[in-house]
């Protein structure tokens, strides 16, 4: 009995020290955000002299109750403005909104349209939907029984159609989804999900994100990142700079190990320096920085980061 005792001590006790040797060597690592430059996967070359944007999805048709109907119409509507705007933000191409409903299902009606505007291209919706939907159900218990509560996203789902003067040139639909709201399921019953009429607003952000998602596919833009620095062992000198706000100096400190013999610890310092230089706005010095990191060692950050610069 006695015996039992001592070793399940030992063994006890040889945990708690693996547990806090362990605690000991984890560090947190300290982000940066950065603004970025992003690429687009199906560049328009040359660029357009002049982009129609309109809406050739017939809100009416789909026999909606009033209500929704107006809130699709106004969403259209506003989705066009938008594309407008942001195409703007973005470059110096013009653009021009054709209001309302186009019809363009007789062949060669948008090759007049286009030649009409003397424009070289057009964006269409061709679908459009958003909705409400539920994500997820999660049941807690305490001492006064069981509860659940339904959570939701509003979801934005656009169909868009590139045309240029000949022909169609690509068909895409696009969803962006945001985080809503959550509410308590009664006595076992499903949570009667918030009903999108009286969501306009919520609506209307959910469709500036797919707008967003739609153009990074053919216009260059910008997008937020956060990145994690490593300053683990001998990069701990990265974080003593960065406490200070001293990027310059995390830097030097980087540079010191990007040729070291550890190659772990060469890929660390060199994902950190392509860090650095995404800060400070100079994506193609960090691109190369972000090569070799990965030819070193695969760190998942550099992984994850690779795939804003295409490699």
């Amino acid at each position: 009995m006695i015996k039992t005792i001592s070793y399940s001590l030992v063994w006890y006790l040889t945990i708690l020290t693996f547990l806090l040797v362990f605690q000991s060597c984890m560090v947190t690592k300290p982000q940066i955000a950065s603004e970025i430059r992003t690429f687009p996967t199906y560049p328009i070359q040359p660029a357009p002299e002049l982009v129609l944007l309109i809406n050739t999805f017939d809100v009416p048709g789909e026999h909606l109750r009033d209500s929704k109907q107006e809130l699709f119409v106004l969403l259209i509507d506003s989705t066009l403005v938008e594309l407008s705007r942001r195409i703007g933000d973005r470059t110096a191409i013009p653009t021009r909104i054709i209001s309302g409903l186009t019809k363009t299902n007789i062949p060669g009606q948008m090759s007049a349209l286009l030649s009409e505007h003397l424009a070289s291209h057009a964006i269409a919706i061709t679908g459009f939907d958003v909705l409400l939907r539920q994500t997820d159900v999660v049941t807690t218990e305490d001492e006064y029984g069981k509860s659940k509560e339904a959570f939701y996203d509003i979801i934005s789902v656009i169909n868009y159609t590139l045309y240029d003067t000949t022909e169609p040139v690509k068909d895409m639909e696009i969803m962006a989804s945001r985080y809503h709201s959550s509410r308590s399921v009664i006595s076992g019953l499903l949570a009667a999900g918030p009903n999108i009429v009286n969501n306009k607003e919520a609506a209307l952000n959910v469709m500036r994100d797919n707008v967003e998602l739609y153009l990074n596919y053919f216009i260059p833009g910008q997008a937020q990142r956060y990145r994690s620095i490593y300053v683990d062992k001998e990069l701990s000198k990265v974080n003593d700079a960065l406490q200070h706000g001293d990027y310059e100096a995390a830097m030097k400190e980087s540079l010191l190990y990007i040729n070291d013999t550890d190659k772990t610890l060469a890929a660390k310092a060199n994902y950190n320096c392509a860090v650095f230089l995404e800060h400070e706005l100079k994506q193609a010095v960090a691109k190369s920085y972000l090569q070799k990191s990965l030819q070193l060692y695969i760190l998942p950050e550099a992984w994850e980061m690779k795939e804003d610069y295409g490699l």
